[in-house]
């Protein structure tokens, strides 16, 4: 990055929380494989191996555009627009289709709402002016 090309303060605190979104992402796919015997007795709605390499593919995801980010690449920009939506999307269906508790359901609005506002966040901030001629 040059000195013309420095980073805004929004675009680091979002590379951060894309980052950690990747460390959560590929802990939950290290803990999954070292337990994997555990895990396997429980009986999951979902196949051990589908969710591990769910993580495994979203953790690897947000580690490359968590990187674009702080590196103000104009790609990781527009991968955060379509990322992020489907991320949660799939996140909020696994969610909807197979819990079984009606705890976890009784979550959904709440976490639908919170996925909403995150999207609106970031597309906020990502099209703001500052932030777009950064990337340019």
């Amino acid at each position: 990055m040059t000195a013309s090309r420095r980073r805004p303060g929004a675009v680091t605190t979002l590379a951060l929380a894309v980052l950690l979104l990747a460390v959560i992402n590929l802990v939950g796919a290290y803990t999954a494989l070292r337990r994997w015997p555990m895990y396997e007795a429980l009986g999951l709605s979902l196949p051990l191996w589908a969710l591990t390499a769910f993580r495994v593919f979203w953790g690897a995801a947000w580690l490359a555009t968590a990187w674009g980010l702080w590196r103000v690449a104009a790609w990781a920009r527009k991968g955060l627009f379509f990322a992020l939506p489907l991320y949660l999307l799939l996140v909020l269906g696994q969610r909807a289709i197979f819990v079984r508790g009606d705890y976890e359901r009784g979550q959904l609005p709440f976490l639908a709402g919170i996925s909403a506002l995150s999207v609106a966040l970031v597309a906020f901030i990502l099209t703001r002016k500052r932030i777009r001629q950064a990337f340019e």
